[in-house]
């Protein structure tokens, strides 16, 4: 285990998300007792037995099926309460990343003002610690993004699920057109913020692959650099000239435009 995981461990344990994970397990426990108390009253009420009052005597098969119930809400919550913890480590991991990537920034501008603004390798170290924190911010909004489209598009398909269902179970016209036209608007709400969430992640990979193709160019700089030392002495200065004319010049290349299409989220 590297430093930086130790780091994010030791931060994850001290973080607010953690504590919002804690109060979400005891908020667990919780329910899981409220269901099972609220079971044993109904059970006893409605006389729900299942059968086992032949073998077990008196309000005991009451109590079985209320802890039987509880037992299966609490693995259910169990599950829930696992994504939302990953969901929260998520989160936390993406905040700490930008959280250092800012520090490492405000150094190098603090190193910068004590050096003086022409000192190049200051500079160099000031840019590379901005592309740094430009890169960790849109790393971390690329994945809220993706995990945002992909909740949207989770609820709106669970809510056209149960209005499909509510539909074939109700025989009352009223209720059934209210519930398929609740579930077509939701499910129309969720593919519109998912196909804005999306977009947003196309956008900031688009800009993340621009990122990455800096240390490219920038080894084609280097390379000519190298193969400068083989020319003839007379050579040298016009090559230098216009090594420094295509550096000063260059553009990465144009990216092809995504075809707009009945299924494009590209937008206009």
């Amino acid at each position: 285990m590297d430093g930086g995981t130790v780091q994010l461990t030791d931060a994850w344990r001290l973080s607010p998300e953690r504590r919002r994970h804690r109060r979400g397990g005891w908020l667990t426990v919780v329910l899981a007792v409220a269901v099972g108390v609220t079971s044993f009253v109904l059970y006893r009420d409605y006389r729900i037995t299942l059968g086992y009052e032949q073998v077990l005597p008196g309000q005991l098969p009451y109590l079985v099926l209320a802890v039987a119930t509880a037992v299966v809400f609490g693995m259910l919550a169990l599950f829930v309460n696992l994504a939302y913890r990953d969901a929260l480590q998520r989160e936390h991991a993406q905040r700490w990343r930008v959280d250092e990537a800012k520090q490492q920034l405000d150094r190098a501008e603090e190193a910068a003002d004590k050096r003086g603004p022409m000192d190049l390798t200051v500079l160099w170290m000031v840019t590379q610690r901005r592309l740094d924190y430009y890169h960790a911010l849109a790393t971390s909004q690329a994945e809220r993004s993706f995990h945002q489209a992909q909740r949207s598009m989770a609820v709106g398909f669970a809510v056209l699920v149960i209005a499909v269902v509510v539909v074939a179970c109700t025989g009352s016209l009223v209720v059934t057109i209210t519930a398929a036209v609740v579930g077509v608007i939701g499910a129309a709400l969720a593919a519109l913020l998912g196909r804005s969430f999306l977009r947003t992640q196309e956008a900031t990979a688009e800009r993340l692959r621009l990122y990455f193709e800096q240390p490219f160019a920038f080894s084609r700089q280097l390379s000519a650099e190298r193969l400068l030392i083989l020319l003839e002495a007379e050579d040298r200065a016009a090559a230098v000239r216009d090594l420094i004319r295509a550096v000063m010049t260059m553009q990465l290349e144009p990216v092809e435009p995504v075809k707009r299409g009945r299924h494009s989220s590209v937008p206009d």
